[in-house]
């Protein structure tokens, strides 16, 4: 099991094993808890649509700021957006400002995450053993996908949105990719691709 020696990759997927829980403990319940703050179920819907919208629209902007800041500050302002997301849905009441800010703050925290997480997952994996090192992601990812929306309805039920938000909002803030950061750091950083439009006939 050659592929569960890099010490990074195993730091991610532990990361993507936390992300997963907290995406299935409270993600899971956003549309639920727009319904019950008040929002109708077309306005809901729109704000959902909204969110996948605009980080469409974010997505050309991404590889400048990639190129001007490196994929370390992305993924930390990323992951800072997806967290306070959380405790905005659990201020939500109605149609409002609140709604709007979450909208906002949604797309531009997941579009900075998950383009950035992705590339990181890239540059710190082995070619050799890229595989397997998405295979035990997926299937930790997998498990705790079962596990998570149990956990996040019953602590809706029992602690109520705030606390349960709150809880969810922390753990996306878990800074264990952080701990790659000095691998990234010594990885070089192509400016031009020139392989890269051949390979796409």
């Amino acid at each position: 099991m050659a592929f569960l020696r890099n010490d990074a990759i195993n730091r991610v997927n532990l990361h993507s094993g936390i992300q997963a829980l907290a995406q299935g403990a409270g993600a899971i319940f956003f549309l639920v808890f727009l319904l019950r703050a008040g929002v109708s179920v077309p306005v809901a819907l729109l704000a959902q649509a909204a969110i996948v919208t605009g980080r469409f629209l974010l997505r050309p902007a991404m590889l400048p700021i990639a190129r001007r800041w490196g994929l370390k500050p992305m993924l930390i302002v990323g992951t800072l957006g997806i967290a306070l997301q959380y405790p905005l849905l659990a201020r939500v009441d109605g149609i409002g400002i609140a709604l709007v800010v979450l909208v906002v703050v949604a797309s531009v925290g997941e579009v900075f995450y998950f383009l950035a997480y992705n590339a990181y997952f890239a540059v710190l994996g082995d070619v050799e053993h890229r595989g397997h090192q998405i295979g035990a992601r997926e299937a930790l990812v997998s498990v705790v996908g079962i596990v998570a929306p149990l956990a996040g309805g019953w602590a809706l039920a029992t602690v109520g949105p705030g606390w349960t938000f709150a809880a969810v909002g922390l753990s996306r803030r878990w800074p264990s990719c952080r701990c790659s950061a000095r691998r990234m750091s010594r990885s070089p950083v192509n400016r031009r691709a020139p392989s890269a439009r051949r390979g796409r006939r």
